[in-house]
């Protein structure tokens, strides 16, 4: 899936017309300390990178990969708002960027790289308005993209 203003953009082999984060102590701690690699944003116990480069839905879930991070997983509400309102649009409303939503080959689910699926996800945080958001494009489409990791934790 990939994010615009529409931001949001599905992968979809063909395009056509959850877990959710529960605070602990740990994660309380890494919102004040934890620590993201140069070029990333922090948000709460997460990192994000914004690509500058483009590239297909796979081609983009390897390169987060390669920098030990995941193409995003949207988990709720606040995160949403924050990634659109606040990252995405300072970059540009006109860009488009993949997150980590693709249909599964029989086009019968939506899944996330993590393989949760997102009725899952979205039915838990109630997230009807932001799905109205995204868009899908075929995976092969050639967009900038966003990976998520976890903060670093000082030693």
């Amino acid at each position: 899936m990939m994010i615009s203003n529409q931001h949001v953009i599905t992968c979809s082999p063909s395009p056509t017309s959850a877990s959710i984060s529960s605070h602990t102590p740990q994660r309380d701690h890494c919102v004040s300390s934890g620590t993201c690699p140069n070029g990333w944003r922090r948000f709460g116990c997460k990192c994000y990178y914004f690509s500058t480069t483009l590239g297909s839905w796979p081609n983009s879930k390897q390169q987060c990969s390669n920098q030990r991070a995941d193409l995003v997983i949207i988990n709720s509400r606040q995160e949403m708002v924050r990634l659109s309102m606040e990252f995405l649009n300072q970059l540009g409303a006109h860009l488009k960027f993949w997150i980590g939503l693709s249909q599964t080959p029989s086009q019968s689910m939506w899944v996330w790289t993590d393989g949760t699926s997102l009725g899952t996800a979205f039915q838990a945080g109630g997230f009807e308005q932001t799905v109205k958001s995204w868009s899908m494009e075929q995976c092969t489409q050639y967009l900038r993209w966003v990976c998520e990791r976890e903060a670093d934790m000082p030693l």
